[in-house]
């Protein structure tokens, strides 16, 4: 009795993959017959008539991210702001800084997105553009906003200022990455 009922399965599901392999396989053959018309029908008009023509760009599909018809709208810049201290503290410092010329690209008077700047230059070491970055974050800044932030800022500041005018040689330098082969 299992064998019959094995077999059974076995025929219905061939029968059922042969049954959508068919349909497939007669929409892909071409056909050289000439489609029947009833006679209330009009002639297919030929491929070259402009009402057969397909349109230059198809549609896009509703919900495509990757649709190209619209032009890039950045985010905010607070949103900006928000993903470049996200990669920030991820330590990817070109696509937090990427973030942050963003958010200031949007509203120019927009003060954390220089703020970022500064801190991405000032980490990356390239002290001149962090200098301009956080001056332009203090010009930027309402008197009464962020008051805090803006001492650390003047801080920093003090601390690059100093470092350019040291000479080159005895300035501190960057440790090695560590490979985390010394830890014990």
């Amino acid at each position: 009795m299992a064998g019959m009922q094995r077999a059974l399965r076995l025929t219905r599901g061939m029968a059922l993959a042969l049954g959508f392999l068919i349909p497939v396989a007669a929409a892909q053959q071409p056909s050289n017959k000439p489609a029947q018309q009833s006679p209330g029908q009009q002639a297919p008009q030929s491929p070259n008539h402009p009402a057969q023509q397909p349109a230059a760009q198809p549609a896009p599909e509703p919900g495509n991210p990757y649709d190209d018809s619209k032009p890039y709208a950045p985010p905010a810049p607070w949103k900006s702001v928000e993903i470049g201290n996200y990669y920030f503290k991820k330590r990817n410092l070109k696509a937090a800084l990427s973030r942050y010329k963003e958010a200031v690209q949007t509203d120019p008077h927009y003060s954390p997105g220089y703020l970022g700047m500064g801190k991405v230059y000032d980490r990356m070491r390239l002290r001149r553009k962090a200098l301009e970055a956080y001056q332009h974050y203090l010009d930027e800044l309402p008197s009464t906003k962020d008051a805090l932030e803006a001492k650390e800022v003047q801080k920093a500041m003090a601390r690059l200022e100093k470092d350019l005018k040291r000479p080159a040689s005895t300035r501190a330098k960057p440790a090695p990455p560590s490979t985390g082969a010394e830890r014990h």
